[in-house]
């Protein structure tokens, strides 16, 4: 099978010639011939985002732990900072979204040196040092640890909680950023969720005896995002999903 394709404006059929061809020769047009009967697996998984440095939100679903750790302040968002701040699954110092009674798993792997607690002190590094009072929602003295050694902890906003708080180190001043506190969502609605590969979207699905409920949250505006559904890549189903120009929401099979 030979298919023929071309950038560009075309030229309708005529008399002499009977295709459409380019209105401009040179590199715009071309050919490449495919075997249709090759079996081919070009399923690569998701592709790294281009602007991971840029992901700055990220919104915890109570299904997956959220990994604590410390790396090198590149774009912190409240300077001035120390040299090295918190990580949140790899991200540096993002906003952390969580919902109200929905309980959220902590790994803390930042190192001895690094008491993690959210607090309603946007410094952080323990206010009464500064003759200054907080309130402690989560966390403290003992809310340390390694990567070959991790503290597991689990945190449940309530109503209480307010909208904005702040997740830090009690040891030392704007490590971290703030934490968003808002009523529930998706998680809620879904039974079933997973992070994809990129950390950036999240599925959520419920399976019933003759249906399934599908959706999707992105950290970022993104252009699209393709479900399959099969028992393998060959002749299964893949609804792909975007957002067109006047911002309404499209199906296509």
């Amino acid at each position: 099978m030979t298919v023929i394709w071309a950038l560009g404006s075309m030229k309708p059929p005529d008399s002499l010639r009977p295709y459409y061809l380019p209105t401009k020769h040179g590199e715009s047009f071309g050919y490449l011939n495919i075997n249709v009967s090759d079996h081919m697996n070009d399923c690569v998984g998701p592709l790294d985002a281009e602007d991971k440095e840029d992901q700055d939100l990220l919104i915890a679903d109570g299904k997956e732990a959220l990994v604590i750790t410390t790396g090198p302040a590149l774009h912190y968002p409240n300077p001035p900072n120390p040299s090295k701040v918190i990580y949140i699954n790899r991200k540096e110092a993002p906003v952390l979204r969580v919902e109200r009674e929905v309980p959220i798993k902590f790994s803390i792997q930042a190192g001895h040196n690094v008491a993690f607690y959210v607090t309603s002190d946007p410094l952080g590094g323990n206010a009464t040092l500064r003759n200054l009072t907080e309130t402690i929602y989560f966390g403290g003295p003992k809310t340390e640890g390694v990567q070959s050694s991790p503290t597991e902890l689990i945190w449940a906003p309530n109503q209480n909680t307010p909208n904005d708080v702040y997740y830090q180190n009690l040891y030392n001043q704007k490590m971290g950023w703030k934490v968003q506190v808002v009523d529930g969502g998706l998680p809620d609605m879904y039974n079933n969720s997973v992070v994809l590969d990129d950390q950036q979207v999240t599925l959520f699905w419920t399976l019933s005896e003759t249906s399934i409920s599908v959706a999707a949250r992105g950290e970022k505006k993104s252009g699209y995002l393709a479900i399959g559904f099969g028992s393998e890549m060959v002749n299964s189903y893949d609804y792909v999903g975007w957002m067109d120009s006047n911002g309404t929401g499209r199906v296509n099979i």
